[in-house]
C-alpha cells in the first residue's frame, strides 16, 4: 500500500507552562515542514494542514471586516505562545510552498 494523502492536525497544545516561547514555537514550526518533506519526499499526492482561528484572529488593534487568507495573527503583539506558535508554523509552510515553486 502507498501513502497518497497526508492530513496534519497536530500542534503543541498549551497544558503547561513553558519557560520560553520556543518551546512552543519551535516543534509547531518544525513539525509542519518536517510532515510536509516526508509527504513530499514519499510522493503524496495531497497533504492537508488544518489551522485555527488563533493563526489569523488575534494581537489586532482595531481589525474591521471578516479575517482572509491576507490576515495572520500578530506575532510582534502580545499572545498567547500557542497563537504564535500556529501563525509561524503556517508562515513557514506558505514560505516552504513558495519558494518549491521558485525553485
Amino acid at each position: 500500500m502507498r501513502l497518497t494523502h497526508v492530513i496534519h492536525v497536530a500542534s503543541p497544545t498549551p497544558n503547561k507552562v513553558y519557560r520560553d516561547e520556543n518551546e512552543m514555537i519551535r516543534p509547531a514550526r518544525d513539525g509542519v515542514l518536517r510532515v510536509l518533506r516526508a509527504a513530499r519526499d514519499a510522493g503524496v499526492k495531497r497533504a492537508v494542514l488544518t489551522s485555527a482561528f488563533g493563526a489569523i484572529g488575534v494581537g489586532h488593534t482595531n481589525h474591521k471586516g471578516p479575517f482572509t487568507e491576507k490576515d495572520w495573527s500578530n506575532t510582534d503583539a502580545n499572545i498567547h505562545p500557542y497563537q504564535k506558535s500556529k501563525t509561524i508554523a503556517e508562515k513557514a509552510l506558505g514560505h516552504s510552498f513558495a519558494k518549491r515553486a521558485m525553485d
